[in-house]
């Protein structure tokens, strides 16, 4: 992981100066949080848009779409080059095309 090396380079004094697991919890929990809440404030919106009452049905097939849109990518590179262009050049279609429909 590039992002968590460049965190061993942080130098803070010599009392702190290797901190990585504080560093790497506070990352991952940090990052944990952020998917929660884009998936509630995703789910909220999307029982909103298609008038559904109850949430909790979704919240297991969103679970499963997220882990797999997370193992489905390699690596940056490939998000970067391959997924983002691609995302770029047909989402216009599904972000016009349904309200359309």
């Amino acid at each position: 992981m590039p992002a968590f090396s460049y965190t061993r380079n942080i130098e803070l004094g010599v009392f702190s100066q290797r901190f990585d697991p504080v560093w790497l919890f506070v990352w991952s929990f940090s990052a944990m949080v952020a998917v929660a809440i884009d998936a509630y404030i995703f789910l909220s919106i999307y029982c909103k848009v298609f008038k559904i009452d109850d949430y909790r049905p979704l919240v297991l097939p969103l679970g499963i779409l997220i882990f797999c849109a997370g193992i489905m990518i390699k690596d940056l590179s490939t998000l970067f080059f391959v997924i983002i262009p691609v995302f770029r050049e047909y989402a216009g279609i599904i972000y016009f095309g349904l309200p359309l429909y």
